[in-house]
This record gives C-alpha cells, structure tokens and sequence, in this order.
C-alpha cells in the first residue's frame, strides 16, 4: 500500500481506497475483499486482504492474540540510540506509567508506555497513565549524517493505533515528515497550487458534461441544489481548502517515512502437550508475507539481514 492511501471506504474517504482500487484491478465484486488489518493512512506497505471472510477472520484472531511477528522500518530524526550507554545517556527518565529499557539479546530498546487517544475526531493519541498497555521494540540499522536521520527496525507487540508513532516521539526521535507527532517536514514535490488547479478543472469538467443527466436517475432540481450547497462548486479553490485537511489536500503530514515491511503468521497452533504451560506450542504452518524497502529507505545504502524483535 502506498501511503495517503486508505486501507478502506471510512469517514471522509468514500473512493479510492485500497480495497476499491484492487477490486477494481483484480476484477473482483465490490466489497468482495476484506483487510486482515488496517495500517494508518499515512503509512505505507505491506497489507493482507482476503476474499474469504473465515480466512480473513483467522488471520485476524491471530494477530489479535499477539502472535503475529511484524516488522516495521522508520525513518526517524537524529541519530537514534545504538547501545545501553547511549540509551541511558540520551533517553528520557523512565516514570511511574511508562518506560524502557535495553534489552541485551536482541540489541534493541523495549518501549512499555501506555497509549491513550487525546483527539478521536482527529486521531490524536499521547503517552498517558490513561492508556491502553503498548509495547514496543527498536533497534538501530543506520545513520544518514547529511540527513540527521536514522533507518531504524520497529515491532509492535501490541496493536494500539499510531503506537509505534507515538513511542518514538516518546523517545525523542519522532518519525520524518510525521507533523502530527514532532517530526520535521521533508521537501514535497507535490504543489499546493497545481493541486488546487487540478482539482478545479476535474469539477468543472464534470460539471460541464452534457451527458451528465443521461447517466443519473438524479433530478436537475436536485443537481443544482446539490450544486448551491457544495462549497467547492460556489467558492472554488477556497472551498477545496475550507473542505478538505491539509493531508488531504497532499500538504504537511500527508505521508510519513514508516513502512510495513513483513509479517510471520503462524497457523493451526498444535494443542500444548508439554507441562510447563509457558511453553509455546509449535504452529503447523506459518504464513510470511514480505514487500519491498521504501524508496526513502536507499539514502542509507545497502541494509543487511533485517532482525525478529518479536
């Protein structure tokens, strides 16, 4: 999945999501496809969708129970912490409700800090003592000096939303181009004002087809209150900017450097015989779905075998 594109029709974004988009490509019945999950709009990469709802709902019991191993990279400000000695010069104290900490074996730092949603209207969540339990672990893979930025491995081990965002503004290193949470706003090449001109044009040539009313059960009275009421229709540019966010208008925030890379789901779990009930029982199969690195990810070089932080 591409960032600032939706997993799904929800809320302001009715069409062109990514469901509708490979329903369309795959020549597949609308609402036929079902996502296993759901990865913020603003974040890229690998998505599971199935066309079997019992499929689906099993992939989906599976990563409800934590036992799906997922692994992110982020692209973050700074130069992010590559040893306990650094970690414990450079990362904020650790309070009564959230804290980290080095773990030794895997090289990574271990995030315990609850997330609680500050904003739902506008998706806005915070570390706070009124959280739900989040867990989070990080290891550094590389450092871009002319950048000031590090390539770095995520895995959540909980599911709370925006969490991984939300731990590493935490930390300190917020993740580039994620305005919503610190991080700086990288160079765009998109034009708010050809943008806007776009738009325009796609309304008034819509507006203007003459075989408009022949393809619509719609009446003209009906068209042209819709039309009176639309703000875009009567103020024009101004209109798309009173009605849209800045995201959506492609502007500050709209894509972030975080990417879903790979996911290890692991199937039909063989009943536990062993007597220590802490023993993880073996699964028959494991599902492993993979994508390709991000394109922001080639400014730091070749990367060497991605770790299981799970």
């Amino acid at each position: 999945k591409p960032s600032t594109l939706p997993v799904h029709p929800a809320g302001p974004y009715l069409a062109n999501t990514l469901t509708m988009m490979i329903e369309a490509q795959e020549k597949l019945e609308p609402r036929s496809l079902t996502p296993c999950h759901r990865i913020d709009r603003v974040t890229s990469g690998l998505t599971l969708c199935c066309t079997n709802v019992g499929i689906a709902r099993l992939i989906q019991s599976k990563i409800d129970e934590g036992s799906v191993e997922k692994l992110y990279l982020a692209k973050v400000q700074g130069n992010f912490i590559a040893s306990e000695d650094s970690a414990n010069m450079r990362l904020p104290e650790n309070s009564k409700f959230a804290h980290w900490s080095w773990q030794k074996d895997t090289d990574c730092v271990l995030v315990d800090a609850p997330v609680h949603t500050l904003d739902a209207q506008n998706g806005i969540r915070e570390v706070s003592p009124q959280g739900k339990p989040s867990r989070s672990r990080f290891q550094f893979l590389a450092y871009d000096n002319k950048e000031n930025t590090s390539l770095i491995a995520c895995c959540p081990l909980t599911g709370r939303g925006h969490q991984l965002r939300v731990h590493l503004k935490w930390l300190g290193f917020p993740i580039a181009n994620d305005t919503q949470y610190g991080g700086l706003p990288e160079k765009c090449e998109y034009n708010r004002d050809a943008i806007l001109s776009q738009m325009m044009s796609s309304l008034e040539s819509e507006s203007n087809r003459d075989d408009s009313a022949e393809k619509t059960t719609i009446a003209h009275d009906d068209v042209e209150a819709a039309k009176t009421a639309c703000r875009c229709c009567q103020q024009g540019k101004d209109g798309f900017v009173e009605s849209f966010t800045p995201a959506q208008l492609l502007e500050r925030g709209h894509s972030i450097c975080l990417h879903a890379l790979r996911y290890k789901i692991p199937i039909f779990l063989k009943k536990n015989k062993s007597k220590d009930p802490d023993e993880k029982p073996a699964p028959l199969a494991t599902i492993e779905a993979e994508v390709d690195l991000p394109g922001w990810a080639e400014c730091f070089g070749p990367i060497g075998p991605l770790p299981c932080l799970h």
